[in-house]
């Protein structure tokens, strides 16, 4: 949810402004999926959600540059998720 504030300084914001302001957002958004995929290990268990709301349950293979190959316990299914979106087993 937006802060009012934060809302309307965005909407008050010329072009070079908002273009400014997304490349910070981007630059955020690449440290944040770094931090986070960093702290996965193959052999870990995690879960996470898929878009259609399901939960996940797999083993982490290996780190990628943005996202974690894990695979499914049930159906061996590979996915490729951002570090963002998984939780450890232990902490789901």
């Amino acid at each position: 949810m937006v802060d009012a504030n934060i809302r309307k300084l965005v909407v008050s914001m010329n072009m070079q402004e908002l273009c400014d302001l997304q490349d910070l957002v981007v630059i955020s958004m690449k440290r944040l999926q770094a931090t986070a995929t960093m702290m996965f290990r193959p052999g870990d268990q995690v879960t996470f959600q898929t878009r259609d709301g399901r939960t996940i349950s797999a083993t982490v293979l290996k780190k990628n540059q943005k996202t974690v190959s894990v695979v499914t316990y049930d159906t061996k299914k590979l996915w490729k998720v951002s570090g963002t979106l998984l939780k450890l087993k232990d902490a789901a």
